[in-house]
């Protein structure tokens, strides 16, 4: 179990026991339970609005590789040469 669900029963559990009034004690229980849901409601968004952007920076990381990957091919790896170099000394090629 999490730290965080752990302190979140301590804390249910601490208002358990220091409200005797069943309907003040529901009550308290309620707004805690729907504070939590604004919270993680509010995680979630964060967590999706992260999730995008994380996806739009792959996105573009994959453009400069590809990018950069045909430059590359361009400058190094071209095979095919139309001319050749003879030595000057013992003329080979």
């Amino acid at each position: 179990m999490s730290k965080l669900s752990e302190e979140y029963l301590k804390i249910l559990q601490d208002i358990k026991k220091h409200i005797s009034n069943d309907k003040e004690r529901e009550y308290v229980l309620k707004k805690i339970a729907d504070l939590s849901s604004i919270y993680m409601d509010i995680i979630d968004r964060i967590t999706d609005m992260s999730t995008r952007r994380m996806d739009e920076l792959e996105t573009k990381v994959n453009k400069v590789s590809e990018t950069i990957g045909l430059i590359k091919k361009d400058i190094y790896e071209d095979d095919d040469y139309d001319f050749e170099i003879v030595c000057p000394y013992c003329n080979h090629e």
